[in-house]
């Protein structure tokens, strides 16, 4: 639209015969109009651009979107068959919060008739503090859960 009005902005710049103490300024002020209009046309070509681009980019998005949903649910039944979470936070955390907990531990992988008295009260230390496992209150819960543990098993001996 604003090129249209170029053709008409150049005839009266350029076709516009007469002279007075006012033609300069006149002719000076076709003269910035003219340029004024192609650089707002100008202007607004980018930005339709910036837009065309945006919404490619947005349906480029949404389509990575709908499928991380997808890829977000493989994970998390992949994570089901390689254990168990370890803190409470993970077990209501997205998948990859959860594959991060598992894999902070050096023992994710250790069946539960396997595991040391050590790794048993790191895995209750973690449970008990999630992200701060390592507080003096997560350890002592480790360690209560190891001693519990100790005396339930020479309970059923």
């Amino acid at each position: 639209m604003l090129v249209a009005v170029d053709p008409s902005a150049e005839r009266a710049e350029k076709h516009t015969r007469w002279k007075s103490e006012g033609s300069q300024h006149y002719e000076a002020r076709l003269t910035e109009g003219r340029k004024l209009l192609a650089q707002l046309a100008e202007g607004y070509d980018k930005a339709a651009g910036a837009l065309r681009g945006y919404a490619f980019a947005l349906q480029v998005a949404k389509a990575h979107y709908s499928n991380s949903k997808a890829n977000e649910q493989s994970l998390a039944d992949l994570i089901h068959t390689k254990g168990t979470v370890i803190t409470r936070d993970a077990h209501e955390a997205e998948p990859m919060r959860q594959w991060e907990d598992m894999a902070e531990s050096e023992f994710a992988d250790v069946p539960a008739e396997e595991m040391t008295p050590a790794q048993y009260q790191e895995l209750a230390a973690r449970y008990d503090g999630g992200p701060y496992w390592r507080t003096e209150d997560a350890q002592a819960y480790g360690r209560g859960f190891a001693n519990d543990l100790t005396d339930a098993r020479n309970a059923l001996r």
